[in-house]
């Protein structure tokens, strides 16, 4: 998920922006837990490579958990299911 605003820290939010966030994550985890029924979905934020907040909601299954789990969807490791019509949230 990418905010519309461009944002490189949380400091730079406003409550209104915290609140739709809140709401987008909402919206967002039902949408994948409906879909796919992963064991869990874990969150990540990066704003590093690119400078600007965006957050990775990876859907966990199987055995690997953890940080192991999210290094290998993050480096693109992992087989998700392909050509998914992701809805603007």
């Amino acid at each position: 998920m990418e905010p519309v605003s461009h944002r490189e820290a949380y400091s730079e939010w406003t409550s209104e922006e915290f609140a739709e966030l809140g709401t987008a994550f909402q919206r967002a985890t039902a949408w994948i837990y409906d879909r796919f029924s992963p064991e869990k979905i874990y969150t990540v934020l990066v704003a590093e490579k690119v400078a600007h907040m965006h957050f990775h909601l990876i859907p966990r299954f199987g055995e690997i958990k953890g940080p192991e789990y999210i290094r290998l969807a993050l480096e693109g490791l992992l087989n998700p299911p392909q050509n998914i019509p992701f809805p603007e949230i």
